[in-house]
């Protein structure tokens, strides 16, 4: 099967040399735009934790898709940290920014005439709101998680961003002892980039992506700054132009018995109540029937097997250690729809 731009002939012929002419303006020529032409969409920034280091991992996507045959166009949309805003009116965001990013992935991906799209994010709403851009866009689409950051150790346990959080709004600021902490944590409880390692809703997201189909097996825990991951990343590269050539869209991938899947997922690692919105909005751009009541019934069925915090006291990083998503759903194998992508 032939690729969009190839299939509508949108790059050949009299009629399409203003296109061309954009194009190679831009340094790329006639072999470039005779290939399926792959959006990156990178969230990267620099004032974004979850996102800072998105670069390095674009470059490796951009390099499988050259090995396999694609063109690569990278582009950009925001990414806020839902982290920054709390305790002001600016959170108020939050959800804004996801409607935002899905428009923004949509129309650069359609108005460019491109014919496949990877997309890069960390974080929160960042997350869905690129797979959901991606669905709207009705092209093949395959997500790469940036992964969770590693974590510091305090006072003889692993501490995550949590930790500093119940100090500050639950702290009396004239206790010595708390100052001390506060300090020690503020400069230390963030190690580098990546996903705070809680399962919060960031790293809730990278899982679910995984498990309704549209990530790599395997890839949605792998810390940020694992040479892991940017192995992920040139995979990922190369495919989406297999999918591409196959036709293979998010709406062929995600089925009803995917979001069940998902919802099961979120479930069994007790995932950020968070997700119960963001599934209800894939499902409804993907026109299918999903409502509260399927996470009623699954969340009466299905234990939590999670122990990362703050259920227990483990970390994402402990989690891909143990086998990440692959491992999750082993072990919740019975409480699946085995025959979904």
């Amino acid at each position: 099967m032939t690729w969009r731009s190839k299939r509508l002939g949108l790059f050949s012929g009299r009629g399409s040399a203003s296109r061309r002419a954009i194009y190679k303006g831009c340094g790329y020529d006639d072999e470039d735009l005779s290939r399926p032409l792959i959006g990156v969409v990178n969230t990267a920034n620099d004032a974004g934790l979850g996102h800072v280091h998105l670069d390095r991992l674009a470059a490796r996507v951009k390099a499988g898709i050259l090995q396999a045959g694609g063109t690569p166009f990278e582009f950009s949309t925001i990414a806020t940290c839902g982290a920054v805003p709390i305790g002001t009116p600016h959170l108020r965001y939050e959800l804004v920014i996801r409607d935002v990013i899905a428009s923004s992935v949509e129309i650069m991906a359609n108005v460019q005439l491109l014919d496949g799209l990877v997309l890069l994010a960390s974080c929160d709403s960042i997350i869905p709101g690129v797979l959901i851009g991606a669905i709207r866009s009705g092209l093949p689409s395959i997500f790469l998680s940036g992964g969770p950051q590693l974590v510091t150790r305090f006072e003889g346990r692993q501490a995550v961003m949590s930790e500093l959080d119940q100090l500050v709004f639950g702290a009396q600021y004239g206790d010595e002892d708390v100052s001390a902490k506060l300090r020690y944590l503020e400069d230390n409880v963030c190690p580098g980039p990546g996903a705070c390692a809680l399962m919060g809703t960031a790293n809730t997201m990278q899982i679910l992506a995984e498990g309704i189909g549209m990530s790599l097996p395997g890839s949605a825990t792998v810390p940020a700054v694992y040479a892991e991951k940017e192995r992920f990343a040139t995979r990922t590269g190369r495919r989406i132009v297999d999918m591409v050539k196959e036709d293979l869209t998010p709406r062929k991938i995600i089925s009803r018995e995917n979001l069940l899947n998902g919802i099961t997922l979120t479930m069994g690692i007790a995932g950020s109540t968070n997700a119960v919105l963001h599934l209800l909005s894939l499902a409804r751009d993907l026109d299918i029937d999903l409502d509260l009541d399927d996470f009623d019934r699954i969340s009466r069925e299905v234990p939590v097997i999670s122990r990362v915090i703050p259920t227990g006291k483990a970390t994402v990083v402990d989690l891909h250690h143990a086998g990440g998503v692959p491992a999750i759903m082993g072990e919740l194998g019975e409480y699946l729809h085995g025959g979904a992508l």
